[in-house]
């Protein structure tokens, strides 16, 4: 029988494109990636040499799988298009007789959000969506005492046109009373005050 537990090593992380596939370095056991560098390829390992070919695996990424993977004789874990977010990827292994060494190896992944999903982003478009809100708001208020301003100027105006209206209609209406009680009255002056009741 074989009691000794094998050492298991995620020996390769490999970040792959349209356009190509790359290993990146892990030696923290930290990766951080891009939001549009989110599928991925590990392999891994396990240090047991007797009878190798009946080595088995498992393998969870959480936050991502909801249970552990048995990945048998196969070394290699791939995941496609990961939402931003954090992840931790474990892998354990069992050597022949079935012996896990359930402390395994594992890596941190974070997959960056675009820049358009990130809180400064939300809260530049928040300010500008307030800004542009009050500058309506500033615009409309500008506007109406504008209109405010040119009625009180037209209702001042037609009161003093009016008023001085009035007032000669008055001040000619005083020389008639006068001329009646002289018994002399002007044509003229009649005329006059109906020129300026009908002007107004």
């Amino acid at each position: 029988s074989n009691p000794i537990k094998p050492q298991v090593y995620i020996t390769d992380f490999k970040v792959i494109t349209t356009d190509s596939t790359y290993s990146i370095p892990y030696s923290d056991k930290k990766v951080e990636l891009p939001w549009n560098q989110n599928t991925i390829e590990l392999a891994y390992v396990a240090l047991n040499y007797t009878n190798s070919s009946k080595n088995k695996y498992k393998y969870q990424l959480k936050g991502y799988d909801p249970n552990w993977v048995v990945s048998n004789t196969l070394r290699k874990a791939k995941y496609t298009q990961l939402n931003p977010g954090e992840y931790s990827f474990q892998i354990t292994a069992a050597n022949n007789d079935g012996v896990w060494n359930t402390t395994g190896d594992q890596v941190l992944i974070k997959i960056l959000p675009p820049y358009w999903r990130t809180w400064w982003f939300y809260t530049i478009i928040g300010l500008f969506i307030i800004f542009i809100i009050w500058s309506i708001h500033k615009y409309k208020l500008k506007k109406a005492l504008e209109v405010e301003h040119i009625k009180l100027r037209i209702a001042n105006d037609l009161h003093d046109d009016i008023g001085s209206g009035l007032s000669g209609i008055a001040l000619t209406s005083d020389v008639i009373e006068q001329q009646l009680d002289n018994g002399d009255v002007n044509p003229q002056l009649i005329n006059r005050i109906t020129k300026k009741a009908r002007h107004r």
